[in-house]
């Protein structure tokens, strides 16, 4: 956080089965077998074996695993998956454990646990145990399959006939619960009956109530005390939060918490913040109001509207020791915030290994990894003078390259102790020029075959693990024209997979659909001549057109006031004009009228190529 101490002296602060003995027996060792493939495969170095703080795995709840794992389903409900945590805990000793199977998923696409939702853990899988029967858990997995998802807080339009709930005797006025979040975290529970289905009269534009991270904690924990009096004070006063921007306002504008003077005298978080991420966590009574000062000129920003303040508290409440956050908030409360733009100076730090394209900021060193214990695999970056004085983008900020898979690597490392994942990925990538996607390099590296080109970063990420990633002609080769990358897209990708699923690599089946792939590609290119490169020159050209329709409306302007004053007091009884642009007093109105209809003009045109651009996008969308 960029903060300085004010002269008033307070802070100035910146979020079928088998049944029995032997189903059991064959799903452990289903289990052991897959595990130990992942872990050969991933066999690291002494010096990295132990990266990571050994423990058991704990659920990750919501958060998605992109990396390969073993999953564990139940059978016949494609989609949802249960954590290793959540099936050592609740299942495996359980008399329903036959129907489950476990399966490794390769973390393409990101998939979550499912089974630590309310409703599962809670409500149905307790019914599962007592009646023995797993078919009520199974319908309605099957059925939340066509249940749309929450938005999260966000605004959303319902129509006419649309599933909401609002609460029954209107304890809230206004309260609403979307369909995703009344399944999940309401029905089954002491709160059902509090609910009803509500008729909407019109389409409504509103958020889902329950989708506060807050109000859904509150309604998992308070519905087993069956504590609706408490559970409607909390949702009210949520309700009525001004949402975080993270970004400075005016201190007096809102609620603030922080910590007891002297723990760490910068951090402060705005109420809202507080309520979503602290205040149903052990620690929440570790804070205190804080009363900002009056008037405009005293401007707060939430210390959770931070990534690298998230970070660390997601180490604390994984670890359940709050020390190990505010350890790190001392540290970032009174750094330059990690943003876009960069950071001026300060301490940086990168990887034991090699590694000097890659670089994260103090404040992101503190809340992502030494929160995690992962500090000795980094050190301080000694940087020269001149070096000092210029902007540093951090590769923990989200606007920098590779920041989503970076994260992943680092929760991979962090969730199998196994800090190569990590390591291996950052030394690797930091080297390796982004995929240009839709655009094209210059004195690049490729690999694949004429005509059909595999960048260096798709490679290495994708093509390289395939059964043909090692018989491509084309391996390496620096190409100093501007060459296209052909693999980037899901849909190249997923035919790419056919073709390496058709057969061995060199056998006739592997052969026939390599060459369709690669009459595919040319195909797709010709398309892509024919849409994308048309749509760069339209919107060359449309920005062109907008430039001078607007200076023709701003000369339209001028000529408009000179003709005004021209014509005071004139006695000239001469007209000028036309009869498209009419006629005037004097050529001053005739002139900004013809500009004026110019600036019509040029504007329609920009319309029209927007939507000749549509066209064009929808044909490239065929192949695309």
């Amino acid at each position: 956080m960029s903060q300085e101490k004010p002269a008033d002296g307070h802070h100035q602060h910146q979020q079928q089965s088998s049944t029995g003995l032997e189903a059991m027996a064959a799903l452990t060792d289903q289990v052991s077998r897959i595990k130990v493939e992942l872990e050969h495969s991933t066999t690291v170095s002494p010096a990295t074996s132990h990266a990571v703080p050994e423990g058991s795995p704990s659920c990750p709840q919501g958060r998605r695993i992109g990396y390969p794992v073993i999953w564990v389903h139940l059978k016949d409900t494609p989609g949802f998956f249960i954590c290793e945590a959540c099936y050592n805990n609740h299942i495996t000793s359980s008399s329903l454990r036959s129907h489950f199977e476990a399966v490794e998923m390769t973390g393409d696409p990101p998939v979550s646990c499912s089974f630590w939702l309310p409703r599962i853990k809670n409500a149905l899988w307790p019914e599962a145990l007592q009646s023995n029967n797993i078919e009520k858990l199974c319908e309605f997995l099957n059925r939340l399959v066509e249940v749309r998802p929450c938005n999260d807080g966000a605004e959303v339009e319902y129509s006419v006939g649309a599933v909401v709930y609002r609460m029954s005797d209107n304890d809230i006025e206004g309260f609403i619960a979307c369909e995703s979040c009344y399944e999940l975290y309401v029905a089954g529970t002491a709160f059902e009956g509090r609910f009803c289905r509500e008729s909407l009269q019109g389409p409504v534009t509103t958020v889902c109530h329950i989708g506060y991270p807050y109000t859904r904690q509150s309604v998992a924990r308070l519905a087993k005390l069956d504590d609706w009096g408490s559970f409607v004070v909390g949702a009210y006063e949520r309700l009525v939060q001004q949402e975080c921007t993270g970004t400075a306002v005016q201190a007096d504008s809102r609620e603030w918490l922080e910590l007891p003077p002297g723990v760490a005298d910068l951090f402060a978080t705005c109420k809202t913040c507080y309520m979503d991420f602290l205040a149903n966590e052990a620690f929440a009574n570790e804070y205190i109001s804080s009363v900002p000062p009056p008037g405009p000129n005293h401007q707060w920003s939430c210390a959770l509207g931070q990534l690298s303040v998230k970070w660390a508290l997601e180490a604390a409440v994984s670890q359940q020791n709050h020390a190990v956050f505010v350890e790190a908030v001392r540290t970032i409360s009174g750094l330059q915030a990690c943003t876009s733009a960069g950071i001026t100076g300060g301490r940086w730090f990168t990887l034991v290994s090699d590694c000097s394209k890659f670089s994260i900021c103090q404040g992101c060193y503190a809340g992502a990894i030494k929160s995690r214990g992962l500090d000795h695999y980094f050190a301080e970056i000694s940087l020269q003078p001149e070096e000092l004085q210029t902007p540093m983008l951090c590769s923990f900020c989200p606007s920098a390259p590779r920041y989503e898979r970076l994260c992943q690597k680092l929760f991979e490392a962090y969730d199998t102790g196994n800090f190569n994942a990590f390591s291996a990925f950052a030394v690797k990538f930091c080297r390796v020029p982004l995929c240009p996607r839709i655009g094209a390099l210059q004195d690049a590296k490729w690999w694949g075959y004429e005509g059909v080109l595999f960048c260096e970063e798709c490679y290495y990420d994708f093509v390289s693990a395939t059964t043909l990633g090692n018989d491509l002609p084309i391996k390496g080769v620096v190409y100093k024209e501007y060459q296209m990358c052909q693999i980037w897209s899901p849909r190249m990708r997923g035919i790419w997979k056919e073709v390496c699923e058709a057969g061995l690599p060199g056998s006739a089946e592997s052969d026939s659909a390599l060459e369709e792939f690669k009459t595919f590609a040319a195909e797709r290119m010709s398309i892509y001549d024919q849409t994308i490169r048309q749509i760069e020159f339209l919107k060359q050209m449309q920005q062109i057109k907008n430039r001078e329709a607007a200076f023709q409306g701003v000369l339209s302007i001028q000529d408009q006031g000179i003709s005004a004053i021209a014509s005071w007091g004139s006695r000239d009884h001469y007209k000028y004009g036309n009869n498209s642009i009419g006629w005037w007093d004097n050529r001053f109105g005739a002139e900004a009228s013809r500009r004026l209809e110019a600036m019509s003009s040029g504007f329609r045109e920009a319309n029209n190529m927007s939507r000749e651009m549509i066209g064009l996008r929808d044909i490239w969308e065929t192949v695309e």
